[in-house]
């Protein structure tokens, strides 16, 4: 219930993320509270609180930087050096979504599993045993490589930190478990009738289409995007906000500011959407409705629009996915999608979209 409370539209993966539950747990709880009237469904795979929160206006908010306090213990338990690692390293570094897939990641399985034992004590065994009790718990692969992704980027800051000598996480890719390639990507006939299908029927959101498969930049990114974010002179686009919550977010440090490369072809696009904006204009935003109402019209146009053109469920995460691996199969490197993306980590990048490497 609280989390359904601080959610104005939520979707089945919304919930499996923030709680770990498995789906047919939350199938069952979603149900329950659709018949007592307190959520109902508006689209197939979309919910919403039936008691509305009110829409915030639309405004900026810089992301504060938690004040630093360098600590050296040795002994210093998993649970504390988990919560140090969130307040001064993944609040300054992470987008906004990303800080709260960790922390739920963080809360709903590594603290009860590793929360009292010293990180000085924590071995590969251990990690392996983690593993084995997760996939006994039927958590799904794809959420198994993330928590040990993350437990892995978090003792290589433990061992920057000096809490320890040296990591349990090395090596730890040879532990055996089944993965799951759940990775869509678009064939290029897809890419090609979705392009062509959006220009013609919805000019606006074929725009952000466009950016999406041809840079890799999230929704939340090209949104927030104004004219003095594009450099086409330089072919760059300029990420230095976003766009979290029916809110303008702007890191107030550039650890998280990033520069993505302007594809030739998108160039002479670019310069006609922009051409009759000013200098300091937002490019897509709507200044008749809310950061929230806009961000949320857009998603639900995406949802109907494919729906449609009767194609599978298609996701801006998935545009992001096709651009990942097109740039791969062009013979790009993995460190340069990293950068292009904007990935937590390199590592994280690799674990991703390893299959897609020739």
């Amino acid at each position: 219930m609280k989390i359904i409370k601080g959610l104005n539209t939520l979707s089945l993966d919304d919930i499996i993320v923030m709680t770990g539950f498995n789906e047919d747990e939350i199938t069952e709880v979603l149900d329950k509270l659709i018949s007592n009237g307190v959520i109902d469904k508006f689209l197939e795979n979309e919910y919403r609180y039936v008691n509305k929160i009110p829409e915030r206006k639309g405004t900026i908010r810089l992301v504060e930087k938690p004040q630093k306090q360098i600590i050296k213990d040795k002994n210093i338990l998993f649970i504390d050096a988990a919560e140090y690692f969130i307040t001064h390293h993944a609040m300054e570094n992470c987008s906004p979504s990303s800080l709260q897939t960790y922390i739920s990641i963080t809360k709903a399985h590594l603290i009860p599993f590793f929360g009292k034992i010293k990180i000085k004590n924590i071995t590969q065994n251990k990690i392996k045993e983690f593993i084995e009790l997760k996939q006994k718990e039927n958590l799904s692969t794809r959420r198994i490589r993330n928590c040990v992704t993350l437990f892995g980027n978090m003792f290589n800051k433990f061992k920057e930190w000096e809490f320890i000598s040296d990591s349990p996480y090395s090596g730890i890719i040879n532990v055996k478990f089944t993965r799951e390639n759940n990775i869509r990507v678009l064939s290029k006939t897809e890419v090609n009738f979705l392009l062509k299908k959006s220009k013609t029927k919805y000019p606006k959101l074929y725009q952000i289409i466009l950016l999406a498969l041809l840079t890799g930049m999230k929704r939340a990114e090209i949104l927030a995007l104004t004219i003095e974010d594009i450099d086409l002179k330089n072919r760059k686009i300029n990420i230095n906000k976003t766009i979290f919550e029916g809110e303008i977010l702007i890191p107030r440090f550039k650890a998280t500011f990033r520069q993505v490369d302007i594809p030739e072809n998108l160039v002479p696009k670019l310069k006609k959407i922009i051409e009759k904006k000013k200098h300091d204009d937002f490019i897509f935003y709507d200044k008749s409705v809310s950061w929230f109402t806009q961000d949320k019209y857009i998603r639900i146009n995406f949802t109907k629009f494919i729906k449609d053109l009767g194609l599978e469920r298609i996701t801006f995460n998935e545009l992001r996915h096709t651009y990942a691996y097109r740039i791969l199969q062009d013979g790009m490197s993995i460190d340069y999608l990293h950068k292009q993306l904007g990935d937590y980590s390199i590592q994280a990048t690799m674990d991703k979209y390893r299959d897609f490497i020739n």
